[in-house]
């Protein structure tokens, strides 16, 4: 259901076909905020970056670092266990994360219409990454909390801690609620 969602994610090794591409399209047409995580239409390895930068419409190039350490503009940083061949921004566009090494951009977004299309070629993506554009894309955010994980229906607001403790919990609307 396209209508209820304000965010779509594509994983790593999204691998595109003609269904995707007329989704894709009918997603940015509504107004949506597309997250495509490292690898657009890269399967076994083998991949096309001049043809990735078309169809996503965002100018790309392979990093020449084999790199593990993305930055966010606020300081975070994302990790991998060993260094991997990954993808840059080569545009100006706003940018919300940059490789350590190299300092290339590697996580940013543009809008393509009401649309608004975000890359990363960083395939180890915290949630203080995603939380970025979730606001962007006007998606409410429950909770702050880094290890909180939050279940939301029409009926039941719930929350999971590993460990027990308080959260500080943003409901989108006045009402009661009953704990």
């Amino acid at each position: 259901d396209k209508t209820q969602y304000k965010c779509f994610i594509f994983m790593d090794q999204f691998k595109k076909n003609q269904k995707s591409d007329t989704f894709i399209e009918e997603l940015k047409t509504l107004g949506k905020t597309l997250l495509f995580i490292y690898a657009y239409n890269v399967i076994d390895e083998q991949y096309d970056v001049q043809k990735m930068s078309e169809e996503l419409g965002i100018q790309l190039i392979e990093n020449p670092n084999a790199e593990n350490t993305m930055i966010l503009n606020d300081g975070v940083e994302s990790v991998m266990g060993h260094a991997k061949t990954c993808f840059a921004i080569d545009e100006d566009i706003p940018t919300l994360g940059y490789y350590k090494e190299s300092g290339k951009a590697a996580f940013g977004y543009k809008k393509d219409g009401d649309a608004i299309v975000a890359f990363s070629g960083f395939p180890n993506m915290q949630h203080e990454a995603v939380r970025e554009i979730l606001r962007l894309a006007g998606v409410h955010i429950y909770t702050e909390s880094a290890d909180a994980i939050v279940y939301v229906s029409n009926a039941v607001l719930g929350i999971y801690h590993r460990e027990e403790k308080d959260a500080v919990i943003h409901v989108p609307e006045d009402g009661t609620y009953v704990d």
